[in-house]
């Protein structure tokens, strides 16, 4: 043909160092593993860590192949700019960048280039602190998985997040592929929020110790508040609660709207109408605003003036029957007849007034635990309400609606 001589000679393998070429170019001995023949081969050797090799285009499916020998302390990979190390892969696997180490060292800039990643206050600008981000934190789904097979990352069981949810939550915390798709995660931007998070969770117990005062309107007053609130409604409850366990109370100071022992409660009236008839001569009854004093029965009769000093006199040593309630009626109804089910009871200006046995009356004081017969788990027409106050009763009616 029109083949020339040194075409023709060039048609199988060169060989430069070797008689024995095993690939288009074969620089160096022979390689001493056929599955290593490249396009390239410089040097012999296999991937068996005794032999150096490097090979282009290998037949074991490898684009380009470097192989050191076992203890080889130099880099496998250095790319230089004037004797300047720009990018290089060390013996031990370290990818290295202009000095950076992959171990939290490399990033990826928006023109999808392998940069140093930066953290120095020069390279920043528009620097605020960051808000929310408890609840940001609270939002993630932490979660176990394995991947697919074609990503070839084998079968071993992951802990992490789903980019797609993470993104949901804060678009920060992912970072997105060139379509703008969800594809990984920024995990110094949940880093960041995770610390913040807990500074946000020692501010809580910090108000709650009283160690600090929370702003108004930020989200540590409102965990306070809602914190004692919680407190307040369960200490409330279990007070209330016959089976507390509660044997005994020792305190300095009681005050109290109704007094009440077994199933006997008296007002602040009833109970100074019996210190009153007790004959503890001297003894005084606290009240509202002020005290009662009870004369002394010395020297005369056991009268009292305004101020409520002895006037003398004889002592009378007859005996006096204290007003015993006869009767009680309803003179102002409740406000709220009408009820939606599942409401709780409301007494809201329900006025029970009591007639005693010596024809005198005054307003009953009542609590929600002085009514029974409330019952609004299902819709009723006419429901019964019972008022019991010192033994006696009335009764008014209210309807419940679905």
């Amino acid at each position: 043909g029109n083949d020339s001589i040194l075409t023709t000679a060039l048609k199988g393998n060169v060989g430069i160092g070797t008689t024995a070429p095993a690939s288009k170019l074969h620089i160096g001995v022979a390689p001493t593993a056929s599955a290593n023949y490249g396009t390239l081969s410089i040097g012999g050797g296999a991937f068996d860590g005794v032999t150096a090799g490097k090979f282009v285009g290998s037949a074991s499916g490898t684009s380009i192949a470097v192989n050191e020998v076992t203890g080889y302390v130099g880099n496998l990979i250095d790319t230089q700019v004037v004797g300047v190390s720009k990018f290089s892969v060390t013996s031990a696997g370290v990818v290295q960048q202009k000095g950076c180490i992959t171990a939290g060292g490399l990033s990826a800039d928006v023109s999808g280039n392998i940069i140093c990643t930066p953290s120095s206050k020069r390279f920043k600008n528009n620097i605020t602190d960051l808000t929310d981000s408890l609840s940001n934190i609270m939002a993630l789904r932490p979660v176990s998985y394995t991947f697919n097979p074609e990503m070839n990352l084998g079968n071993a069981i992951h802990f992490g997040f789903i980019s797609e949810e993470v993104a949901s939550v804060v678009p920060e915390f992912a970072t997105h592929d060139a379509e703008g798709n969800p594809y990984g995660l920024d995990t110094s931007a949940i880093l960041a929020s995770t610390v913040k998070a807990i500074q946000e969770m020692n501010l809580n117990l910090d108000a709650i110790a009283g160690t600090i005062t929370p702003l108004a309107g930020s989200t540590n007053e409102t965990f306070v508040i809602a914190f004692f609130n919680n407190i307040k409604t369960k200490i409330s409850t279990w007070l209330a609660d016959t089976g507390n366990g509660i044997a005994k109370i020792f305190v300095g100071e009681v005050h109290t709207d109704k007094l009440c022992v077994g199933d006997v409660c008296v007002s602040q009236e009833q109970f100074l109408v019996m210190a009153q008839n007790s004959g503890n001569g001297g003894s005084s009854s606290s009240g509202g605003g002020g005290s009662t004093q009870i004369a002394t029965c010395s020297d005369g009769v056991q009268n009292q003036d305004e101020t409520g000093i002895d006037t003398g006199g004889v002592c009378d040593t007859s005996t006096s029957t204290p007003a015993t309630l006869q009767s009680i009626t309803i003179t102002t109804p409740a406000t709220k007849l009408s009820y939606t089910k599942d409401d709780a009871l409301d007494i809201t200006g329900l006025v029970i007034t009591g007639t005693y046995s010596d024809a005198t009356t005054k307003p009953e004081t009542i609590t929600a635990t002085d009514i029974s017969g409330f019952d609004s788990s299902a819709p009723a027409t006419g429901q019964i309400l019972t008022i019991t106050v010192g033994g006696q009763t009335a009764t008014y009616t209210i309807d419940i609606n679905s």
